[in-house]
């Protein structure tokens, strides 16, 4: 009967239409990525030339070195080119020469004018584009986005090892406000302790690009998309039985009646399983083929269970919570099925029922933190997180407060919503099985 219920699900023609829209849009995304990508509008095209940056773990003891060769190639005149930049968009993100010379020529040019003509500014233009040589810039630029991310870190934890270079913490009393407490704020625990656990085990950066923006889909409400599509094409398991009539044969099986149930949420299952795993399967080759996956063992954000995870640890942390999500959307699903007579309104409920967790938080203010992010936990909304970064919540709980990391609350939720539906299915086939 397993295969029975398979064979239904997947030669019918909505799910046939579902799996060739994922494919569609997957694809649509890729283009539409790596056009940014090609326009150098991020700083991960320089990470993903091939010859500067692969895999290169930065640490609070070797980022010294690190700094040393910035500064070797800032300092050296003979690095330095006038470059085209109007070919490059906005790749070059670091403008203007450490040259003392080029620098002196501009300020004489530009000394108490307010406007220029048009002669004068493409002077400007023209000493402003001595910057590193083509051939240095994607190492010098991919120096400065390590080094800017890490000593960032660093500087909360260790700030005198920063003193006297360029990157030391500033005083925030010299500019006039007040230094940010980072010590006593409960809701910044859970992202102090990530950070310093990156800054004491060392941060890996390289191309990981694919795997950013594989990790990151879910704030464009694919999955969402795909889950909802899923319920609805699992709604026929049960009204289908009773539209078609064959109901009646099955309770008149020698096993129907005991194993029907059983079978039904095997198969549910299984097909909740195959969608997620298609779904999952097309990101890789898809945006594999445009940008490969290379960078899975880079740093992530996720801080979870004492430890920071890498890019492709993240992605099977996202195909995990996926493949329990779908699966616990699902059931609701069958419950509705297994309740419902009628195809139309077993839909309509299944699309209403699934997306309310969505939509409760938009539409309505909810004054109870605790609620609100026991709803953002849900299956619907767990499929919306961005499975790259880290999300803490403050949860006040008997005088006690819990800083959780998001992701730790999904699987609880899952199981809830799971056990809570499963009983209606068993009610709703009992009920029918009772009337007829």
């Amino acid at each position: 009967m397993i295969k029975y219920e398979l064979k239904k699900l997947f030669t019918n023609k909505f799910v046939i239409a579902m799996f060739a829209v994922i494919f569609t849009v997957i694809l649509a995304i890729a283009i539409y990525t790596y056009s940014e990508y090609k326009k150098g509008m991020r700083v991960e095209p320089i990470l993903m030339k091939k010859w500067t940056v692969t895999e290169t773990a930065v640490t609070k003891d070797n980022i010294f070195d690190f700094i040393a060769r910035y500064d070797q190639i800032k300092n050296d005149d003979d690095n330095y080119d006038y470059v085209d930049t109007s070919k490059r968009g906005n790749s070059r993100y670091l403008q203007g020469s450490k040259t003392t010379e080029i620098e002196a020529k501009i300020n004489e040019l530009i000394k108490g004018k307010q406007t220029l003509t048009e002669e004068e500014y493409a002077e400007v233009l023209h000493l402003d584009s001595y910057q590193i040589n083509d051939k240095l810039y994607p190492e010098f630029a991919a120096l400065h986005y390590m080094i800017s991310d890490f000593t960032y870190k660093m500087a909360n934890f260790y700030p005198e090892a920063l003193k006297e270079t360029e990157w030391e913490p500033y005083d925030p009393a010299e500019f006039g406000f007040e230094a940010e407490d980072k010590t006593t704020s409960i809701y910044t625990q859970g992202y102090n302790l990530r950070d310093k656990y990156m800054v004491d085990n060392g941060i890996t950066y390289g191309r990981n690009y694919a795997w950013n923006e594989i990790t990151d889909l879910g704030a464009l409400l694919i999955p969402a998309v795909l889950a909802v599509a899923a319920a609805i094409a699992a709604v026929t398991m049960f009204t289908g039985e009773y539209n078609l009539k064959t109901d009646a044969l099955i309770m008149a099986s020698r096993h129907g009646r005991r194993r029907l149930i059983r079978n039904k949420i095997i198969a549910g299952g299984i097909f909740s399983a195959a969608v997620t795993l298609y779904y999952l399967l097309m990101l890789l080759i898809i945006f594999g083929c445009f940008f490969s996956l290379d960078g899975g063992g880079t740093t992530s954000q996720i801080f979870l269970s004492g430890r920071v995870l890498t890019y492709f640890e993240c992605f099977m942390l996202m195909a995990g919570i996926y493949l329990i999500a779908v699966f616990a959307i699902t059931v609701g699903a069958l419950a509705v099925s297994a309740c419902c007579t009628k195809i139309i309104p077993a839909v309509l409920i299944t699309f209403l029922l699934t997306i309310t967790p969505f939509i409760i938080p938009i539409v309505v203010y909810i004054g109870n933190n605790n609620l609100s992010i026991l709803l953002d936990s849900l299956p619907i909304n767990a499929l919306l997180l961005c499975f790259n970064y880290s999300h803490f919540y403050e949860i006040h709980f008997d005088g006690v407060t819990y800083v959780p990391s998001q992701l730790s609350l999904i699987l609880p939720m899952a199981l809830i919503q799971t056990a809570v539906f499963l009983p209606f299915i068993h009610i709703g086939w009992r009920k029918h099985r009772i009337s007829n």
